[in-house]
């Protein structure tokens, strides 16, 4: 049996390995030509990333990848009065660092992974009602494929374009986020500013 997981980010790779891990054909497509690249998100989680889902699947966290732990959140309102809420050993993590374990992970459990592919959508197979046939473009050479595969796993992110392939995007709605890398002191608090606008951390 034959599963593609289109996207190599935690979810997609976890998956992978997962799958792979239990003894089933698997195949990954990332659109970029490096996972990891670009970095995608802060690498902010719960503790229960670490002690609880990637434990679940027998997987420890190397040390190199938590960059720091985090022991408070203060939550600071617009007139700059604040609250503090302890954590339970939350963390930062490098997230590529996280992306490149998982894939390398998966990829030694038996999954067989395609950079710079790009999917296009999919469709049932009219000969046969339980393979799906996915277009994929190989960004390298332009050319597009014609895949078969028994199960599709979308895990490309939150403008998915599997979701919207299959019918199932429905009427998403996003805050537009901006992430920005500069000096700043570290008391291992985390600094959430809320607004009507959105929010900042």
């Amino acid at each position: 049996m034959m599963i593609t997981v289109i996207g190599a980010g935690p979810a997609g790779s976890y998956s992978a390995y997962l799958l792979a891990k239990n003894g089933f054909e698997v195949q990954v497509f990332e659109e970029h030509e490096e996972v990891g690249q670009p970095v995608a998100c802060t690498g902010v989680v719960t503790s229960a990333v670490i002690t609880d889902i990637l434990a679940h699947g027998g997987l420890k966290l190397p040390q190199k990848i938590i960059i720091n732990r985090i022991a408070k959140a203060r939550i600071i309102a617009p007139n700059r009065l604040f609250t503090e809420v302890k954590l339970r050993n939350d963390a930062i993590l490098d997230r590529t660092g996280l992306d490149k374990f998982l894939a390398q992970k998966a990829m030694d459990a038996g999954a067989e992974y395609h950079l710079n592919h790009h999917f296009i959508s999919f469709s049932s197979n009219s000969s046969s009602n339980s393979k799906i046939i996915y277009e994929i473009k190989d960004k390298r050479s332009n050319e597009i494929k014609k895949i078969e595969t028994d199960y599709l796993v979308g895990a490309d992110g939150p403008l998915s374009a599997v979701a919207k392939s299959a019918g199932l995007f429905g009427k998403r709605k996003f805050y537009v986020g901006l992430q920005v890398t500069a000096r700043y002191s570290n008391d291992d608090i985390i600094d959430f500013y809320p607004s009507e606008q959105g929010i900042a951390w």
